[in-house]
């Protein structure tokens, strides 16, 4: 059977609550284990270099990494698989993706092309099968950059902040959700109870825009570079009841699922597009699209 496959845009952090992403049932997506080994791929040039792409994520993971807990499911390994080819294949791939990636035709069904303007795309890979112990196992993703948005880590006005953004893809591979709700008509709670905000209407929310998690980021954006503490007490809280041992899959259903189209600020785009559906052999493509 195949892999459950699931591009996202996030989750969200509301006062003492946080909401996870779900498997049809409900059950929360999490890893088990100290997974994952994230793998950087194919890099395209001009774009970082294999020692920028390793700092950065390295920051990344340390800016998740706080409030006392153990060590997160997080490490880069050494190297570089010189590959741009994503999918259910038993590694974590970190890729960038050129300007002129969708200009063939030929990844025209990948999120990637179907969301050109999302600065990246985590691609997520879990059971899904109701009743199922193993039901919500997170157990493999990829993480594509789009560098058809310009990017840059100095802060600059007119780029995008690269750490900002693999901050927040990150918190997407933990199992985070966005900070406000991007597909229309949705109704979410954290466990706290509190109704997760539409992004409609969280910009007059200061604390949903603060989050790391919040889907959307302007240039020169870096103030959501480090997580918000109710944040990374959410990671501290999922995965301090995990023990730090890896198991091998194989046999894994698939799926995947993507937020709706949600307004943001003039130059504002989103900081993740999700997708996710292969139910029964079917795909949909859901329309995850930037505000123009």
């Amino acid at each position: 059977m195949k892999p459950r496959a699931s591009w996202l845009i996030g989750l969200a952090l509301l006062g003492t609550g946080f909401v996870q992403q779900a498997t049809k049932s409900g059950t929360p997506i999490e890893w088990e284990g100290t997974c994952p080994l994230l793998e950087i791929g194919h890099l395209v040039v001009p774009g970082p270099t294999e020692d920028e792409l390793r700092g950065i994520l390295t920051q990344a993971i340390d800016a998740w990494q706080s409030d006392g807990c153990d060590a997160l499911p997080f490490t880069v390994v050494e190297g570089i698989t010189d590959t741009d080819e994503t999918g259910f294949d038993g590694h974590n791939l970190v890729v960038t993706r050129g300007p002129d990636y969708c200009a063939d035709g030929t990844h025209n069904d990948e999120e990637v092309c179907l969301t050109p303007d999302a600065l990246a795309v985590t691609s997520m890979y879990f059971f899904d099968r109701p009743g199922d112990p193993r039901d919500g196992q997170l157990v493999e993703i990829d993480l594509e950059i789009n560098l058809r948005n310009k990017f840059a880590t100095d802060g600059s006005r007119t780029s995008y902040d690269l750490l900002t953004t693999i901050t927040h893809e990150l918190g997407h591979v933990l199992g985070l959700e966005h900070s406000c709700v991007t597909e229309p008509g949705l109704l979410l709670y954290d466990p706290a109870g509190h109704i997760v905000p539409a992004c409609s209407a969280s910009k007059q929310n200061v604390g949903v825009v603060a989050e790391t998690m919040y889907p959307w980021s302007g240039t020169g954006e870096v103030l959501r570079r480090v997580p918000q503490p109710d944040e990374r007490q959410a990671i501290c809280q999922i995965y301090r009841k995990h023990p730090g041992t890896c198991t091998n899959f194989s046999e894994l259903s698939t799926a995947c699922s993507c937020s709706g189209d949600a307004p943001g600020a003039a130059g504002q785009v989103l900081v993740m597009a999700g997708l996710l559906v292969l139910v029964a052999g079917r795909r949909r493509r859901p329309a995850c699209r930037p505000p123009q």
